[in-house]
């Protein structure tokens, strides 16, 4: 996501790692993925799925590097971007909290599971928080995925399967309905999901909707040290 200046000419000279206008806490790797409304346009743009997870896979070996760019000194976003070893994902801002799910969007949803799960692991302890609450984003987005779920698309009324955090977990609804998670056998080595029933049925699809939450039920996923692809 490169930037063009007030008279339409693209900014020149392009640094990838500049945080900072146009960008807002974070600079182009984190808001290349700024499109959830529209993955498959945003793969075909960048020469296929493959392409994409090849993209992703790279942002998350680099090095946490960045350049201060307008900001003019280092903020704590960038600080915290640079304390742990996850690349250019940056999970301490909201820019990057739906980046790991964009792997499931090309058809490697395993590729979610197993950094998902690293996150939950290794930046959620009692000696470890990757970045500021803001109003309780970092939380709200640890206790969706612990239930191995997360919104790829805000507004929109579904949630893509992730990978679980307990065997057990249960959401009480209105009227006296629970909505129960359960993921037997599950373990920190066993981040990788083979199977999920909804209601006894097999989820034929990387996500479920809003309703299916709302009306009560029970979600059982089947883990396994192996990923599925």
């Amino acid at each position: 996501m490169r930037g063009k200046n007030e008279d339409g000419s693209w900014v020149d000279p392009f640094d990838p790692i500049a945080w900072g206008s146009p960008y807002v806490e974070g600079s182009a790797w984190q808001h290349r993925w700024d499109v959830p409304h529209n993955l498959p346009g945003l793969f075909d743009a960048m020469g296929g799925r493959e392409k994409a997870v090849a993209v992703l896979d790279d942002a998350l070996a680099q090095e946490p590097a960045f350049h201060v760019g307008v900001y003019g000194q280092e903020i704590h976003e960038m600080s915290e971007m640079a304390a742990v070893k996850f690349g250019q994902y940056a999970h301490s801002n909201q820019p990057s909290h739906h980046v790991l799910y964009v792997f499931a969007a090309t058809g490697r949803p395993d590729r979610t599971q197993y950094w998902v799960r690293r996150v939950m692991q290794e930046l959620y302890t009692k000696d470890t928080f990757a970045g500021d609450e803001d109003t309780g984003s970092m939380a709200a987005w640890f206790l969706l995925n612990s239930l191995g779920l997360y919104s790829l698309c805000p507004g929109k009324a579904e949630y893509m399967v992730g990978s679980p955090l307990f065997e057990r977990a249960t959401i009480r609804l209105p009227e006296g309905k629970t909505f129960v998670v359960r993921s037997s056998g599950n373990s920190a080595a066993t981040p990788y999901v083979h199977g999920v029933r909804l209601n006894g049925e097999a989820l034929t699809k990387a996500s479920i909707d809003h309703s299916a939450i709302a009306n009560g039920g029970t979600l059982v996923f089947a883990m396994s040290a192996e990923a599925k692809i």
